[in-house]
C-alpha cells in the first residue's frame, strides 16, 4: 500500500513535469535539422563546445550549489537562509567571472563572442539555482512552464538570429543568452522567490554544511561530462571540428531518449527524496522495471528508423552519420540507468562514493576514445561512450545492491544483449538490411512483453486504490 502512495506521487510529479518538458524537448530536437541546414558542421562543432565547456564550468564557478540549495531545502531548512547563502555563492562566481573577463579583455581585447560566453554563464547558472529553489518548494508547474518558456525563446531568437540575419555562432549564442534571461526572469517574477533573498541571512554555518553536500558533486559533474561530452575534444583534436560538428549532429537523435529521462528523473529524485527512506528496495526496483522497459521499447523503434530519420532531419552533408547513432542510443540508455541509481546515493548522502563510480567510468571512455579514434575513427567515441555508461551503471547498481533487488534480472540482460547485436550489426555490417534490424527490435520488444503486462497491472491497483480513496 505505501509503495502504491508512492508510486502515484510519482505519476503525478512525471505528468506534471512531462507536460512542460515534451513539448519543450521536441522544439529543441526540431532545431536539429535547423542548425545543419543553417550551421555548417565546423560552425556547429564550434558553437556545441563552447556551450558544452560552459556547462561544465557550472558546476565549478558555483561549487554546485544548486544540488545542495535543492537536497537541504527538502531537509525542511529555513529556506530563506538556504536560499540566501546559494545565491551568496553565485553572486561570489559572478565576481570571479567579471574579474576574469576584464584581465582576458585586456590581454587580447574585447570579443562579441567573449561577453555571450560571460552572460551566458551568469543567466544560465541563476537559472539553475532557481529551478532547484521553485522544485523544492514543489512549484512544478512554474518548473515546468520556465522550461518550456525558455525553449520557445530559444527558438524564435534562432530562427531571427541564424536565418534572418546570418550571425552564424554569435547568433547561436545570443540566442542561448535570451533564453536563459527570460526564463530566469519568468522564475523572480512568479517563483516567490525574490523575498527569500537577504544578506543578513546568508548563514556561514548553514553554507558549510550545504557544500560539505555538494562540493564533491563537482568531480562528479566533471567526471559526468567526461562521460558525456569529452568524446568531441578527443575527435576535433584527432579529426577536426568539422567530423566533431558530425558527431555531434549524430548525438542529437539519442536526445529523444534523453527526454524520457529528463521527465522521470525530475519526478524520480523530487518523489524519491521526499519519502527518504533508507529501505525501499523494493519500490526502487519496481519503479526501475518501468523506467526500464520505456527505454527498451523507444530504443528498440528508434534503431529501425534511424535512416531514413537522420535523411527527414538533417542536411545532406550530415547523412553519414546515422552509423554512430546505435550505440549513442545505447549508451543514453545506461547514462539514465546510472542516473536513475544516483538518487540513492543522494537520499543516503554518499556524494564521495558516487564520485569513484563516475571515475572509473570517465577514465574507462578516455582510455577506449583516445586510444581507438584516431584508428578507427568517430564510431570509436559511440562504442567507447555505451561502455562507459554501462560499467559506471553496473557498478552503482552493484554498490547500492540495486542489482540485488532487481525484478526479472534475465528479462533485462536478454533485452540488452539483443539490442547489443542489432547495434553491432548496424554499425559494422557494410550492407544493413533492416528488415533483419527490425526482427531484432520486434523480438526485444517481444521479451519485454510480460515487463508491459506487469506495468498495467501496477497501474490498474493504483486506479483502483483512487477509486475506493473517492468512495
Amino acid at each position: 500500500m505505501e509503495n502504491g502512495k508512492s508510486m502515484k506521487k510519482l505519476g503525478k510529479n512525471v505528468f506534471i513535469i512531462a507536460l512542460g518538458n515534451i513539448g519543450s524537448k521536441f522544439l529543441v530536437f526540431l532545431l536539429v535539422p535547423f542548425y545543419t541546414y543553417y550551421l555548417t558542421p565546423k560552425e556547429y562543432g564550434l558553437a556545441d563546445l563552447i556551450v558544452m565547456s560552459v556547462m561544465v564550468l557550472l558546476p565549478i564557478l558555483t561549487l554546485s550549489i544548486g544540488d545542495g540549495l535543492f537536497r537541504f531545502n527538502l531537509d525542511n531548512q529555513n529556506r530563506h537562509k538556504t536560499f540566501s547563502s546559494a545565491i551568496g555563492v553565485w553572486l561570489s562566481a559572478m565576481l570571479l567571472v567579471l574579474a576574469g573577463f576584464v584581465l582576458i579583455s585586456v590581454i587580447f581585447g574585447i570579443s562579441v563572442l567573449a561577453i555571450l560566453v560571460v552572460l551566458l554563464i551568469a543567466f544560465q547558472s541563476l537559472y539553475i539555482i532557481l529551478q532547484q529553489q521553485i522544485r523544492s518548494m514543489n512549484y512544478l508547474k512554474l518548473y515546468a512552464t520556465s522550461g518550456l518558456t525558455l525553449t520557445l525563446v530559444l527558438l524564435f531568437s534562432n530562427v531571427v538570429c541564424l536565418k534572418y540575419f546570418d550571425l552564424g555562432v554569435n547568433g547561436f549564442l545570443f540566442s542561448q543568452v535570451l533564453a536563459f534571461f527570460v526564463g530566469t526572469l519568468l522564475i523572480l517574477a512568479f517563483g516567490r522567490v525574490v523575498r527569500l533573498f537577504s544578506f543578513r541571512e546568508m548563514s556561514g554555518k548553514l553554507l558549510k554544511k550545504m557544500l560539505h553536500y555538494s562540493i564533491p558533486l563537482i568531480p562528479n559533474s566533471l567526471l559526468w561530462w567526461l562521460l558525456q561530452v569529452a568524446d568531441r575534444y578527443i575527435i576535433t583534436f584527432f579529426l577536426g571540428v568539422g567530423t566533431a560538428g558530425l558527431y555531434t549532429a549524430a548525438a542529437k537523435i539519442p536526445s529523444i531518449l534523453s527526454l524520457i529521462h529528463n521527465v522521470f528523473f525530475q519526478a524520480w529524485s523530487l518523489t524519491a527524496l521526499e519519502e527518504k527512506k533508507e529501505d525501499q528496495n523494493s519500490f526502487f526496483a519496481q519503479v526501475f522495471s518501468v523506467y526500464s522497459l520505456l527505454f527498451f521499447v523507444a530504443t528498440a523503434i528508434l534503431l529501425c528508423i534511424i535512416q531514413p530519420l537522420v535523411t527527414l532531419l538533417f542536411a545532406p552533408a550530415y547523412h553519414s552519420v546515422w552509423v554512430f547513432i546505435p550505440f549513442l542510443l545505447l549508451g543514453v540508455c545506461f547514462s539514465s540507468f546510472s542516473s536513475f541509481i544516483e538518487v540513492s546515493y543522494m537520499i543516503a548522502k554518499k556524494t564521495r562514493q558516487l564520485l569513484l563510480t563516475s571515475f572509473i567510468g570517465s577514465v574507462l571512455t578516455m582510455l577506449i576514445t583516445i586510444g581507438l579514434v584516431p584508428v578507427f575513427g568517430v564510431l570509436a567515441a559511440s562504442i567507447a561512450t555505451f561502455v562507459g555508461f554501462f560499467v559506471t551503471w553496473l557498478v552503482r547498481a552493484i554498490q547500492m545492491k540495486q542489482l540485488r533487488y532487481m525484478q526479472n534480472k534475465g528479462r533485462f540482460f536478454s533485452t540488452v544483449i539483443l539490442l547489443l547485436l542489432e547495434c553491432i550489426y548496424m554499425s559494422f555490417s557494410s550492407n544493413v538490411n533492416f528488415l533483419i534490424v527490425i526482427s531484432m527490435s520486434v523480438l526485444a520488444l517481444l521479451l519485454q512483453a510480460q515487463t508491459v503486462k506487469e506495468s498495467v497491472k501496477v497501474v490498474r491497483i493504483m486506479l483502483k486504490q483512487r477509486k475506493a480513496k473517492k468512495a
